[in-house]
């Protein structure tokens, strides 16, 4: 067979169309094992029955498989894929019914950069290092998100997702058109949602804290909110609840909550008295509220008179007479406490403890298992060993950058 000629065909039936190697226990000698410039695809791989390739798709390697992977890429040293692009996509994956890109991360996984990683995306243009979009069948890579996640993240041990910026938002996300822009002294933030029609952000727990924010500094704060704030379900503070107020010289200052044992609603009021007896009836949406039973009422008279008690109380009026029989018509202000009706379930001076819940135990404690074509191929490599006698190396392999 000549070295150059119009096209080579292998029809087999050896187990290796084209072999690019060396035949002894030596570094490799060739910079590229193989080398194909193509006008639409430089090297097309299939393996088994497959459809054929999609019309109009440009690729520099293509595989494709009807039950396995289309591509997979190994290495000890350097990347097991490495895909470069001026104006496309480096690398694109595309699967009708499985995982666009599976990437495995453990003992023989890539390790260059320092860290282990089942991918590894930066971008130095200002870009994104990875986009994920979803169609109708799940998590995927191209397309308007439908039906699907566009990034699905999962761990046994570790972060799913772990975001990191060194002078912008660690992790950015958005749902449908944008919310309103960040406050212009907050303009990032190590997670950033953003929604025009939906929530910003949430989080849910079973057995724990929903939310969780914490600071060091004792002058910033956990939580900033600018906006109304709505809770359902009770409100629990170490410290103190205070109204910040402005004041005529433009600034706020703080006037904090009474607190008290029980659960306690206030209403105030003013009456008067005629021939030293008065009956005030309580407000009418006041009253649903309270226990009728056993409210308080304080009196405070607004002009000369024996004194003022309170003869009688029911559930929707209380009765004021002047003492010793008194027959003045001065004018009086009362305040009137009664229990929440709500609250069925009450213990003065209830114990609590601050600290968040123990999360559970994280129950095996291992990772996936990768699919079983991935699984038997690295038990091959596993078995196969090093190929290579440092003591008889002639030439070492340089590593790419």
């Amino acid at each position: 067979m000549s070295s150059s000629d119009d096209f080579f065909v292998a029809e087999g039936p050896a187990a290796i169309g084209f072999r690019a190697e060396n035949t002894k226990d030596i570094a490799p000698v060739f910079d590229f094992g193989v080398k194909a410039v193509g006008r639409t695809i430089g090297v097309f791989g299939q393996a088994g029955d497959t459809p054929a390739a999609p019309a109009g798709l440009f690729a520099g390697v293509l595989g494709t498989a009807l039950d396995q992977p289309g591509v997979i890429g190994w290495s000890r040293e350097n990347d097991g894929v490495q895909g470069a692009s001026f104006a496309g996509n480096a690398v694109t994956a595309v699967s009708f019914h499985g995982v666009g890109v599976r990437a495995v991360s453990g003992n023989l996984a890539m390790r260059g950069s320092g860290q282990e990683a089942g991918i590894l995306t930066e971008s130095e243009s200002g870009g994104f290092g990875l986009v994920g979009r979803s169609g109708q069948f799940g998590p995927g890579h191209m397309g308007p998100v439908t039906g699907g996640s566009g990034v699905l993240g999962t761990s046994a041990l570790n972060p799913g997702v772990a975001g990191s910026s060194g002078a912008h938002i660690g992790v950015y996300g958005q749902s449908g058109q944008a919310g309103p822009p960040a406050p212009p002294n907050r303009p990032i933030a190590g997670v950033f949602g953003s929604s025009a029609n939906q929530p910003g952000v949430i989080g849910t727990s079973t057995n724990n804290v929903g939310v969780f924010g914490q600071t060091a500094n004792p002058a910033s704060f956990a939580g900033a909110f600018a906006g109304s704030v709505l809770i359902d379900g009770n409100l629990t503070a170490s410290g103190t609840k205070a109204a910040a107020v402005p004041f005529p010289d433009g600034t706020r200052r703080l006037l904090y909550c009474m607190e008290s044992p029980e659960l306690w609603f206030e209403d105030f009021g003013v009456a008067k008295l005629k021939n030293g007896r008065a009956t005030v009836k309580l407000d009418g949406d006041y009253a649903k509220v309270i226990k009728s039973a056993g409210y308080h009422v304080f009196l405070t008279p607004e002009g000369d008179c024996r004194g003022l008690y309170v003869r009688s109380r029911r559930s929707a009026s209380f009765e004021v007479r002047e003492l010793q029989g008194g027959r003045s018509n001065v004018a009086f202000s009362y305040r009137v406490v009664g229990r929440r009706k709500d609250i069925k379930a009450h213990k003065r001076f209830a114990k609590i403890d601050l600290r968040p819940p123990k999360p559970p135990r994280a129950v095996g404690g291992r990772q996936q298992a990768p699919s079983p074509a991935i699984r038997t191929l690295l038990d091959t490599l596993k078995q196969r060993g090093p190929t290579i006698d440092p003591a008889r190396t002639r030439q070492r392999a340089k590593p790419r950058p």
